[in-house]
């Protein structure tokens, strides 16, 4: 039985949650799997059932971090004096308790983030991967590093057993690079697509819209607030006069509940707002919609797998890959533009016509993601199988 760690990741990001929901989906429960205490003190009850794993994981970038992290340590000095057995029944583990370590974030290295973050992506990988640990980092994008030391993207790498790459555009810059000769990157596209709930839900009627906005939009600057906001409230109303339902639908439950408290801005009413604590059944909520806006990558790829039509309002080229992967460019709205192209969009992805267009390219994308998901599975597992003797 491997002991595997997901870390990198959260909770009150349904992406983020939906892509831990995935990883123990298809490994399966055979394994025994820990989350960073981090994780546990900011989502005690969804951290639930894995191991707190006593790993100094936080960037240290305020005093608080660096207190946290503090603490963290001298508890891992303690368990690892306490020995396996006692540290198995309390339900804590250390680093070197860890089988394989895997990275779940979609999105943490590029100019966006900043050379702090590499810094602290090559302490974490050299940490795992000197106590022993297979280090994995799932799909992401990646790039550009332009303002990034690309000799420190290639350190952190040397201490990775696999790096995957969600779209062609990431798997080309870390190609640049790593030489070909020894790396470890390969290409995997979003791994949530197979991700399903038992028993269903109920989302409403067949004519629901959902708008799932981002702080991310006004944080990056990619639009100001009062322009991200018009944006919202035209959605809302482009959506009701083409004859559908629109509903705000909240897709990260802790910056983006700025949108609920201004609700009354963006036109929705209190009774609009859709919030799903399960990751699972809100793609499920997603997949019955009539239609989608979004500015959440995860509401994007729910879309996508699930042949509903989409517009995208994004702040960074992500959003612009995954469409690509799917032929769908031209749901992407124009931010120097952002009313005028909205409209148009919204007008595209509403007519019937082009709405079964959009369906057909979308199914023709999931099923290529079927394939490349099966064969980074495939690989996977093969790295994690020496770990899986008796537990």
């Amino acid at each position: 039985m491997a002991s595997i760690l997901l870390f990198n990741t959260s909770f009150k990001n349904k992406g983020d949650a939906l892509m831990n929901e995935a990883i123990v989906r298809e490994l399966g429960d055979g394994h025994d799997w820990a989350a960073p205490a981090s994780l546990h003190f900011t989502s005690r009850r969804e951290a639930r059932g894995y191991r707190v794993c006593l790993v100094s994981d936080l960037p240290g970038a305020t005093w608080k971090q660096r207190t946290f992290n503090r603490v963290v340590s001298v508890s891992a000095a303690l368990a690892h004096i306490a020995g396996p057995e006692l540290r198995r029944r309390i339900g804590v583990c250390i680093v070197e308790d860890i089988d394989v370590a895997m990275d779940v974030s979609g999105y943490c290295y590029g100019d966006v983030w900043g050379q702090e973050k590499i810094e602290w992506g090559v302490r974490t990988y050299k940490r795992l991967h000197r106590a022993g640990a297979c280090v994995i980092l799932m799909p992401k994008t990646w790039g550009p590093f332009e303002k990034i030391s690309k000799a420190s993207v290639r350190e952190m790498l040397r201490f990775v057993d696999l790096a995957f790459a969600r779209d062609e555009n990431s798997k080309s810059t870390l190609d640049e690079i790593v030489p070909a000769e020894r790396s470890n990157v390969r290409f995997a596209p979003d791994y949530t697509h197979k991700v399903a709930s038992s028993g269903g839900v109920e989302s409403g009627p067949g004519d629901v819209a959902y708008v799932i906005p981002s702080y991310r939009v006004i944080d990056s600057g990619a639009l100001d607030k009062a322009m991200y906001y018009r944006v919202l409230s035209d959605a809302r109303r482009i959506l009701e006069k083409r004859g559908l339902v629109p509903k705000l639908l909240i897709h990260e439950s802790s910056n983006d509940l700025q949108f609920v408290d201004d609700v009354g801005e963006l036109g929705f009413s209190v009774n609009d707002v859709v919030v799903f604590d399960d990751p699972v059944e809100l793609k499920n909520a997603i997949s019955t919609a009539a239609a989608v806006v979004t500015s959440r990558l995860h509401g994007l790829y729910n879309a996508l797998n699930s042949a509903v039509p989409v517009a995208v309002v994004a702040w960074v080229f992500k959003y612009r890959e995954a469409l690509r992967q799917y032929g769908c460019e031209e749901c992407l709205v124009d931010l120097t533009n952002p009313i005028g192209s909205l409209h148009s969009v919204l007008e595209m992805i509403t007519d019937n016509s082009h709405a079964e267009l959009l369906k057909s390219k979308m199914r023709a994308g999931k099923a290529y993601s079927d394939l490349a998901t099966a064969a980074m599975w495939t690989e996977i597992r093969d790295l994690i199988l020496p770990f899986d003797g008796p537990g």
